[in-house]
């Protein structure tokens, strides 16, 4: 993605790379993925490759915000209601 972009943005893409989701646990991830980079640029280019503090709890994280919402009562589906309904349960969110 950072190859065909315009000179004036490769610079800040560089430096703007973001690791998330469990993988990024990987140790030595960040590090090998600057260094593998590093390669294929010029030096003028500085590359950094960034990694939440918090992606250990990420996915807690995100459950979290996403049962505070208002609307979440509406897409809930109880254990209950699955064992009945099964797949017919997910009407609601008008996938099927």
């Amino acid at each position: 993605a950072i190859h065909p972009s315009s000179m004036d943005l490769r610079r800040e893409m560089a430096q703007s790379i973001y690791l998330s989701g469990g993988l990024s646990q990987l140790a030595g991830l960040k590090e090998r993925l600057e260094c593998e980079l590093k390669k294929l640029f010029p030096p003028t280019l500085t590359i950094k490759v960034n990694r939440s503090e918090f992606s250990n709890h990420s996915s807690f994280l995100g459950a979290y915000r996403l049962i505070q919402q208002p609307e979440y009562e509406k897409i809930y589906i109880a254990r209950s209601e699955w064992c009945k309904e099964n797949v017919a349960c997910l009407k609601k969110w008008r996938m099927f």
